[in-house]
């Protein structure tokens, strides 16, 4: 017995991907289930191949002799069951992306994801502007920029301190970091001092001007411990 990259099924899965026996690349993303599965649809020959093979670690020599095939032929067998399991289009079927992949695409997930709500929160204000335009509320003359239009309407229809953060004209950066802590609204801010704000990871002296800028356009303040 000479097969020495582990035990069954992850010394097949080295074998299909070409691993060393140390090397857990491709161990650590593969769907067992899927795997399993998809062996299950290999012709009887494969499977009993990879039963003596891997699960019973037969060297090549025993396993040609266990299914009365001369050593070529058991040679050949494996080459074409691995080269049918490394086909991505079957391997689709049971091999996932490494964590690591995972994690930066649900990072650029979460940031596209806040992006895309900052946009609608605003396109919302926006829609409500025009209509306090047309009503009378507010007079075309008082907007010049599109931060005044929602910053005006925001004053009209509601308590400063009820403003979600979303709704604010927040840095992607301060926005993920103040919903990471669970702060959701100015008035969560204004429970805050200056050097709690801080203490905040990802939040510097950029995201604290940020802030401060708010706060002085709603008349607000940080909390002052005494």
């Amino acid at each position: 017995m000479s097969n020495k990259k582990g035990n069954y099924p992850f010394n097949l899965i080295r074998d299909i991907f070409g691993d060393k026996a140390d090397d857990n690349t491709h161990t650590q993303a593969v769907y067992l289930k899927g795997l399993y599965d998809h062996i299950q649809r290999l012709d009887s020959y494969q499977q009993e191949y990879i039963a003596l093979r891997y699960e019973k670690k037969f060297t090549r020599k025993e396993c040609a002799e266990h299914m009365d095939l001369n050593i070529e032929q058991a040679r050949q067998l494996e080459a074409k069951t691995l080269r049918h399991l490394r086909n991505p289009r079957n391997a689709i079927h049971y091999y996932a992306a490494p964590l690591r992949d995972f994690n930066i695409i649900t990072e650029k997930y979460d940031r596209l994801r806040s992006e895309h709500d900052l946009l609608n929160t605003e396109y919302e204000k926006l829609k409500a502007v025009l209509h306090d335009v047309a009503s009378g509320k507010i007079k075309p003359s008082d907007i010049t920029t599109t931060f005044d239009a929602i910053q005006t309407s925001n004053m009209i229809h509601s308590d400063p301190t009820a403003i979600k953060i979303q709704e604010l004209d927040l840095s992607t950066r301060s926005y993920n970091s103040l919903k990471r802590k669970g702060i959701n609204t100015l008035g969560d801010l204004t429970q805050l001092s200056e050097e709690e704000l801080l203490s905040i990871n990802g939040i510097g002296r950029y995201c604290l001007d940020e802030i401060k800028t708010l706060f002085q356009n709603y008349d607000l303040e940080f909390n002052r411990r005494d």
